[in-house]
């Protein structure tokens, strides 16, 4: 059989790492490697990836380097994948045993070069078997970049870790070191090479909603980020059908700061004339922020309050 490979990064994760390696292990699909990233684990995490490759020492791989994030961890294990196939799981997520077997059947069923799933915050909203499947497939270079961009109001949906992809198609693409909101770089690098994705409604994937985690604090200078991304991708699509599209999501990206600020707070890190910055975008965007159905529901009632209201 084909072989899928798992890249797992692992930092300081010692309470979910087991939970996340097993849910691999235990799949019904049988050829599987395991890579795990350790980036300098402090915590006992280290020891732990030593213990799985000792005992599968056929299915587990083991790296250990210096701190670099999550960006440089997964990296480095992309080098090392053997699969034809490959997959990205982080250490405090898991999935159900047929995840990979589902989306290998579905990637040869629509000849994708991308299948992927959906994920469930609540354990018991998680789809075993597959009642009630719905699948969409984006087919040719139009519809996968309207697909990234959004344009109609679909939830953002740019994570890595619910995903199959064809490794011959990602091996040589990489992650921003040194950046978050990697996913949305390394996704858009994937759609602009791939000719069909297959969509799955089916969730296979159990997201940990870490109390704490980088979507769920106050915006922190860190966030600014999200604005590069943006830039990098605005930069790239300059000349092409899709520019106005790549525009369009940079200027979201302030709004997206600016609501994490007024739903969660900002920390002390956050430069006060980079806010009032990223405000005045918001105002002057506001036109083209609300037109047609690019930003919905209750996110849309915070585009109002941040340019119409705030001061």
């Amino acid at each position: 059989m084909d072989k899928i490979s798992v890249i797992i990064p692992v930092y300081n994760v010692k309470d979910t790492l087991k939970r996340a390696v097993d849910s691999v292990l235990n799949q019904t699909y049988p050829e599987i490697e395991i890579i795990l990233s350790d980036d300098g684990s402090t915590d006992g995490s280290s020891a732990m990836c030593d213990e799985y490759a000792a005992k599968y020492p056929e299915k587990i791989r083991v790296i250990h380097e210096k701190n670099g994030g999550l960006s440089a961890a997964r990296n480095r294990a992309m080098k090392l994948v053997s699969g034809r196939y490959m997959g990205f799981l982080d250490s405090d997520d898991y999935i159900l045993p047929d995840m990979y077997a589902y989306l290998y059947d579905l990637m040869k069923k629509e000849g994708a070069d991308v299948s992927m799933c959906s994920f469930a915050r609540d354990e018991k909203d998680l789809d075993h078997g597959t009642e009630g499947e719905t699948v969409k497939v984006y087919e040719g270079e139009k519809e996968i970049r309207e697909f990234f961009y959004r344009l109609h109001g679909e939830p953002s949906f740019y994570s890595v870790w619910n995903r199959l992809y064809k490794t011959e198609e990602v091996k040589d693409l990489r992650f921003p070191d040194g950046h978050i909101n990697e996913d949305v770089y390394f996704t858009y690098l994937v759609y602009r090479k791939s000719h069909k994705l297959a969509v799955s409604n089916l969730r296979k994937h159990f997201y940990y909603k870490n109390p704490v985690g980088i979507t769920r604090n106050g915006l922190r200078a860190r966030d600014e980020d999200l604005l590069w991304i943006w830039d990098q991708v605005v930069e790239m699509e300059k000349d092409t059908p899709y520019a106005e599209y790549a525009v369009l999501n940079r200027k979201r990206a302030s709004f997206t700061l600016c609501a994490k600020a007024l739903v969660y707070g900002k920390a002390k890190d956050v430069d006060p004339v980079k806010y009032c910055a990223w405000k005045k975008e918001v105002k002057e965007n506001f036109k083209d922020l609300s037109a047609g159905d690019f930003i919905q529901g209750k996110r849309r009632l915070l585009l109002y309050w941040i340019a119409k209201v705030s001061r």
